[in-house]
């Protein structure tokens, strides 16, 4: 008798996270940290406009690599059944979003203390 065979149902993978054990995490993690300090101590120079400045020309290439590192790595994780036009629209709105927020947080002036950029890298182990 010949067996008889069921449909296979396809198994679907778990949704991917970013490791907090990838170099390129590690890397830029780092990366948050020295940025977070350095503003801090341009915070607590801010009533100097030189310092302030500094300060936030540094979070505007801040924003930059670590807005592309979001991109890139949330970029990967796009399903491959989803439309990629349209869901590269919405990470890059997304990442914008994320990093715009915590871009106007370190422009305020006592508020730019909080490590912004550390907890926005950190989030962004969160997303799937």
């Amino acid at each position: 008798m010949a067996e008889q065979t069921l449909p296979r149902v396809q198994e679907q993978s778990p949704l991917k996270r970013i490791s907090p054990m990838d170099p390129d995490f590690i890397i830029v993690a780092a990366f948050a940290i020295i940025v977070d300090a350095l503003d801090v101590i341009f915070e607590l120079l801010g009533f100097l406009i030189i310092p302030k400045l500094f300060g936030v020309i540094f979070d505007v290439a801040t924003a930059g690599i670590i807005g592309a590192w979001i991109y890139w790595k949330t970029g990967k994780m796009i399903k491959p059944t989803e439309n990629r036009k349209n869901a590269s629209k919405r990470l890059f709105r997304s990442m914008l979003k994320r990093v715009g927020l915590t871009f106007l947080g370190e422009l305020i002036w006592i508020l730019g203390i909080v490590p912004f950029w550390t907890i926005t890298v950190i989030l962004t182990l969160r997303k799937k």
